[in-house]
């Protein structure tokens, strides 16, 4: 959803979407999507910033963020 459009607040550049399978007790596999910078995957040891950021969470903060921007014009616009 967002591949490209947030970056790395370390090196800037663009953060890419992955998926890792996590096993729970049950034995079931969970997806559990994380966006992480391109500069640690493709150039190892460019950008020191190795966390892996939970998906769900990146997208709901944007969503929010992107809301709170643009809700005020279009209500007032619809006034």
């Amino acid at each position: 959803l967002l591949t490209g459009l947030v970056f790395c607040g370390n090196c800037g550049r663009a953060l890419e979407s992955g998926t890792d399978m996590r096993h729970v007790k049950t034995g079931k596999g969970n997806a559990w999507r994380y966006y992480r910078c391109r500069g640690q995957r493709l150039e190892e040891g460019v950008c020191q910033h190795t966390q892996r950021i939970n998906a769900r969470k990146l997208e709901q903060y944007v969503m929010h963020t992107v809301m709170d921007k643009i809700a005020p014009r279009i209500w007032s616009s619809h006034g």
